[in-house]
């Protein structure tokens, strides 16, 4: 009597790595096979295989094979002369049936054999005639061990769909088990498919478990690859390179200069409008795309400026000479937390009486940043206004007029401009101005200055720094104050070198901690000797702004020009790479955290002049636009696609999203 026995087994090897485990998974599916029994003196092998020297008693016998809709990539026998031997197995892809191989007598036991079936599939022996009923799937037939002297089974050879064609095991006395699985299986050896399971957030490209958040190559997906002056974060490629408008310049004359002077982006939308500052000097600038008409003009050696706003896709909204504004020269201008600008700007006075020698004065103005409408114009009575700095905290401005120098030139002065909605007015604080410049800390409230020359480092206190001087001449070493309008500092805190230092601005983050760059001809320590440059060269600082520490520091390559925020909480540093103060302009992307080099971009030579120093980067909350003079034809898309500009000379605006 014959019955129906299911056996299964799992054979599983795991092979773990700190980043991805490798599993091979030996298995089949389970199925019905009733097969004839035939005897033999030595033992008995299994469905498939062929037996050397043997003899097959199952004349006549039926095979039935049934499986339901899986892939069985396995096949077992064993021969054995004096107990029981089996070997089972088990379902892979959910098979739903069990294969039970003829059973051999030997001398002095059994040797039961089970052989993985599978969808599909055909099986014949010699004399034996194998009925396959499949639901589904493709063939895995199974491959038994031979052995010297033994009974097959099923005899003949059986074929497998699973990745190959076993022909036969090798014959064995003693009974050798060969099992196969999607792969070729010859004289006992084992071919295995392998499965790689990567941990935690890894996924698999390839044959590697890679991050495709941070994988340069595999950024956001298998094969992603970013362009080379591009990182990957959260599995974007970044920054992209959008676009250049060249701003064309005319020249009035042999002496004539145009360079930004200042550039904002206001930030009320994702892609927020840019707002650019032009200066000229006897030249004119067309503010806006190339053809379009809005013209600044200087000329007969008089500055002037132009200002315009721009979409993020570079269209015009609107463009203003300085004229329009005023009869005289213009200062740098700023934009509040609100959107306004604010301009300083020296007008002559009108003719009193008669002929008289003519009078000036300077004025403070605050504009529509949407429409460049005037809101109010303030006059100072006798200072001059080089830098102007928004306090949003105070509903003022704090100015600041020629700065000091080391011979005792008194310098400007330091005003505060009290916002009054409609009109300001205006207070002196300082008489003499020792900042070079200085900006808003991230409070609204605390204005950092700084500066190379000692006096009245807060304009609101009575007290006195001396700056240490540099016994060898040159400008010696660097301040840096946080002044709060109680008459409070934070600092001063010092650049302590023998050598000639250079300091780029300041920038603040969203935390309020800062960060510069500076060049020294040799050793330098800052606040008190902290560890700050170790030799000649450059180095790019952050600071705490509550205690003036070092946070960290980063050496450079080349000679920094500017720093700025860049989106995403990010810095951003202008250097020019071939070394010099003009030339080939470089933009470098460091992390804020700890100051590593995220990217650094290349867009060629721009400049046959030192002109290009005045290159600036405005960012906002998606956007970095980097503003320079470009006389000379250069392609300014660092990937592998091309965007030549400058053929006609002026004024660029680049572009890059993150």
């Amino acid at each position: 009597m014959l019955r129906h026995t299911a056996f299964s087994s799992l054979v599983t090897i795991l092979i773990s790595t700190s980043a991805c485990e490798l599993i091979t998974d030996y298995s089949v599916d389970r199925s019905h096979s009733i097969a004839g029994a035939g005897a033999d003196s030595g033992g008995a092998t299994s469905s498939g295989g062929t037996a050397s020297g043997g003899r097959t008693s199952a004349n006549g016998g039926t095979n039935d094979t049934a499986s339901s809709g899986g892939r069985s990539g396995a096949a077992a026998s064993t021969q054995s002369s004096g107990g029981t031997s089996e070997l089972r197995s088990t379902p892979s892809f959910g098979g739903g049936g069990t294969s039970v191989g003829g059973s051999g007598g030997g001398s002095g036991g059994t040797s039961p054999a089970v052989a993985g079936s599978s969808t599909g599939g055909n099986s014949t022996g010699s004399n034996s005639t194998s009925r396959a009923t499949t639901i589904g799937g493709t063939s895995n037939a199974s491959v038994g061990g031979a052995s010297s002297g033994g009974v097959s089974a099923a005899g003949g050879k059986a074929t497998s769909s699973a990745g190959g064609v076993p022909s036969g095991g090798t014959p064995a006395s003693g009974g050798t088990s060969n099992v196969s699985v999607a792969g070729a299986s010859q004289g006992g050896t084992t071919a295995a498919t392998t499965t790689l399971t990567c941990l935690g957030t890894l996924k698999v490209c390839g044959s590697s478990c890679v991050d495709t958040q941070t994988d340069k190559k595999n950024c956001g997906a298998c094969g992603n690859g970013c362009e080379e002056y591009q990182f990957c974060e959260v599995g974007k490629c970044l920054p992209t390179y959008v676009s250049t408008n060249v701003l064309p310049t005319t020249a009035s004359d042999s002496s004539s200069r145009s360079e930004p002077w200042a550039a904002f982006v206001s930030t009320n939308k994702e892609h927020g409008d840019l707002i650019v500052q032009i200066r000229l000097v006897s030249t004119s600038v067309t503010l806006s795309a190339p053809g379009a008409s809005k013209i600044s003009t200087a000329s007969g050696g008089y500055e002037g400026a132009g200002i315009a706003r721009y979409t993020a896709d570079g269209t015009l909204v609107w463009g203003r000479d300085t004229s329009q504004m005023c009869n005289g020269g213009v200062g740098r201008m700023a934009v509040t937390s609100t959107g306004e600008i604010v301009v300083p700007f020296l007008r002559g006075d009108p003719p009193i009486g008669g002929p008289a020698t003519p009078t000036s004065h300077y004025w403070l103005g605050k504009y529509n940043g949407n429409t460049a409408a005037l809101i109010w114009e303030t006059i100072f009575p006798s200072d001059d206004v080089r830098t102007v700095v928004p306090r949003s905290a105070k509903s003022d401005f704090v100015t600041f007029g020629a700065v000091s120098d080391e011979f005792g030139a008194p310098g400007g002065s330091v005003c505060q401009v009290a916002d009054q909605s409609t009109s300001a007015t205006v207070s002196r604080i300082a008489t003499k101005n020792p900042a070079a410049d200085a900006v808003i800390g991230a409070d609204g409230s605390t204005l950092w200055v700084w500066g190379y020359f000692g006096g009245g480092l807060n304009p609101w206190s009575t007290n006195t720094w001396a700056n240490p001087r540099n016994p060898y001449g040159g400008r010696g070493a660097f301040w840096l104050i946080g002044a709060q309008d109680t008459g409070v500092s934070i600092g001063p805190w010092y650049s302590e070198t023998e050598q000639t230092i250079q300091f780029t601005n300041v920038a603040v983050d969203s935390a309020g901690d800062l960060f510069f760059a500076a060049t020294a001809s040799g050793y330098a320590t800052f606040g008190g000797g902290q560890d700050f440059l170790g030799g000649a060269g450059s180095v790019l600082v952050k600071l705490n702004h509550t205690n003036g520490n070092v946070m960290w520091r980063t050496l450079l390559a080349k000679q920094p020009a500017y720093v700025a925020n860049a989106p995403g909480n990010r810095i951003a540093l202008l250097d020019y790479v071939d070394g010099t103060l003009y030339g080939t302009l470089g933009l470098r992307i460091f992390s804020n955290s700890d100051g590593t080099l995220l990217s650094s971009i290349s867009t060629g030579r721009t400049s046959s002049t030192a002109s290009s120093l005045a290159t600036l980067i405005a960012s906002g909350t998606s956007d970095l636009y980097v503003v320079g003079n470009v006389d000379i034809a250069a392609d300014f898309n660092p990937g592998t696609a091309v965007d030549t500009k400058g053929a006609t000379p002026g004024v660029f605006i680049s572009r890059y999203t993150f």
